[in-house]
């Protein structure tokens, strides 16, 4: 990233105009991978160390903090720290898009809203607490063993209706990227979280590792 400011020609004499912030998409697109793949390598060593290797002193609290299949991890906080940033993003778009009078600006901030909403419940784990709300009064097995999805997919169809004209209005190329980030996203909030609940019903008593 690089910031410089420097007097362009027409400009009034004393005065600076500030160029634009230069960010590397695919740059920043590498560091995010390697984050996270950095922490699933860590949750699969001290995962399989814990259960076969050595335990030396502290395995057991890496075991802890880099558990992928738990939330009050380090994984939860990366994922957490991630959306908080895009709704940083989102709403530093919307503020520059309501000092243009553009016709979007309101669905930058929900954007925003959203995402910051999405990073508050990833760290308090709120879809947990609304899990053992509905398990109480559903009766329910299988993938909506863990039945805040049912909401949560609710949730999602009502984004996806109500963004329909902001997407129709917005760049083909910005479209398509959003298109395919939410895909990934809903369908590993959602989707994984279907099949760990089928599993879960089925072995209650057994884990992936065993």
């Amino acid at each position: 990233m690089a910031i410089r400011e420097e007097t362009k020609q027409g400009a009034r004499p004393g005065t600076q105009a500030t160029e634009p912030i230069g960010i590397s998409a695919t740059r920043v697109a590498g560091y995010l991978i390697a984050g996270s793949l950095g922490l699933i390598a860590a949750h699969l060593a001290f995962t399989w160390n814990y259960l076969h290797g050595i335990h030396f002193p502290g395995a057991i609290q890496l075991y802890v903090l880099f558990d992928a299949a738990e939330e009050v991890t380090i994984p939860t906080w990366y994922a957490s720290s991630l959306l908080l940033g895009a709704a940083l993003l989102f709403a530093a778009i919307a503020v520059f898009a309501a000092r243009e009078r553009q016709p979007l600006t309101r669905h930058w901030y929900g954007l925003a809203a959203i995402f910051l909403g999405l990073s508050i419940d990833e760290a308090a784990d709120a879809h947990g607490a609304i899990s053992y709300r509905m398990s109480d009064a559903l009766d329910v097995s299988g993938p909506l063993t863990y039945p805040w999805v049912i909401p949560g997919a609710i949730f999602t169809v009502a984004v996806a209706l109500a963004y329909l004209s902001f997407l129709r209005q917005i760049d083909p190329l910005l479209r398509r990227r959003l298109l395919i980030a939410g895909a990934l996203y809903v369908s590993g909030a959602l989707g994984m979280e279907m099949v760990q609940a089928t599993y879960d019903s089925m072995y209650a008593n057994e884990t992936f590792y065993a």
